[in-house]
């Protein structure tokens, strides 16, 4: 036991609210979320990282995708659930988990394939993660375990601000969610 860290940061497969178009009716953006064991979801500090491929304009022509990894609170007023995929190894640092999803390939010109949207992306890197083990083998095909955290994010209320985040396993099941309250409950008194 001794040697051994025990407070192994988390990946989580993450839904964030987006504003839904008649190309992409899905109402969430998904990302993957690796936070410290039972992060401050209170704090403004950007102890987490996001790992996503988002359209992107900047070339004034034509839209593409990037990889856009980026650190972030934990909690945001976007987040909307979670599907917790495991504990990532002390062994991957966060450079090399960087490394890993930016070889996760992705659509660079939309045109070429206009229904190509960030799950697609993710549906190829759940295999990736377990083949590089960051995460155990998934219980079924990657669109599966998404479409089972899509069912679980959508069958929930909004979360309020002072509510942790609905969290689910790999198969859909609610359990207990590790990121709190994004703001203080003020009925709550402190101790």
């Amino acid at each position: 036991m001794f040697g051994r860290r025990r407070n192994k940061r988390r990946i989580y497969l993450a839904f964030f609210h987006r504003e839904f178009t008649p190309d992409n009716p899905i109402k969430y953006h998904t990302a993957f979320l690796v936070t410290p064991k039972r992060p401050n979801s209170i704090s403004e500090a950007k102890n987490s990282r996001i790992f996503h491929v988002r359209k992107d304009l900047s070339n004034g022509r034509e839209e593409r995708w990037i990889f856009d990894p980026k650190p972030t609170r934990t909690r945001s007023y976007l987040l909307a659930g979670v599907m917790l995929l495991g504990k990532v190894p002390n062994a991957i640092s966060a450079d090399a988990l960087e490394t890993i999803f930016e070889c996760v390939p992705r659509l660079t010109a939309p045109r070429d394939n206009p229904r190509w949207l960030c799950r697609d992306w993710i549906w190829s890197a759940l295999p990736i993660l377990v083949a590089e083990n960051v995460i155990k083998p998934l219980p079924s095909a990657p669109n599966e375990v998404w479409k089972a955290g899509l069912a679980f994010t959508e069958a929930q209320n909004v979360p309020m601000l002072f509510n942790a985040i609905p969290c689910c396993d790999a198969l859909g099941r609610r359990i207990a969610s590790e990121i709190g309250p994004l703001v203080k409950n003020p009925t709550v008194k402190d101790p």
